[in-house]
């Protein structure tokens, strides 16, 4: 469930032993480690983007679940009154026609709840491979665990 780095080991860079930091002998050896853990930070700060993405994303998605959930539960509860409605004997029934549009009205608002839920989740799966596809270019040989439940 996170982004790796093909050439990355994972592992912590040991520091580089200086016994004396006024000789110049092993400005090499530090400038290349000094360049190693920039290159370190930047994937790491990545990585921290990514993740930050990922858990908005798990987020909208759950969110838009629920929201869908609220939708089909309150639908499927007018449906059984709906059919009880029919099944009385008389052309009235009991559920009175401003009762059926306040029910309706609740449903729509429940609807279209779900439909915002479910675009704002789409917009941040957008968002997250976009920057998959910009990661992808900047470091070669990455890749990306799934999450476990995806649309």
């Amino acid at each position: 469930m996170s982004c790796r780095h093909g050439r990355s080991s994972g592992k912590v860079e040991p520091a580089l032993a200086v016994v004396n930091g006024f000789t110049a002998k092993e400005t090499a050896a530090i400038d290349e480690t000094i360049e190693t853990n920039e290159l370190r930070i930047s994937r790491l700060q990545d990585e921290a983007k990514w993740l930050k993405l990922q858990a908005r994303l798990v987020e909208a998605r759950r969110v838009a679940a629920r929201t869908k959930g609220a939708e089909l539960e309150l639908s499927s509860e007018l449906a059984k009154y709906g059919r009880l409605d029919e099944s009385l004997p008389g052309s009235e029934g009991f559920l009175l026609e401003e009762q059926r549009r306040i029910w309706n009205s609740r449903l729509q608002a429940r609807r279209e709840a779900s439909q915002r839920t479910a675009a704002a989740a789409r917009l941040l799966a957008r968002e997250l491979e976009d920057f998959q596809k910009e990661l992808r270019k900047k470091y070669e040989g990455i890749e990306f665990k799934s999450p476990l439940a995806e649309d």
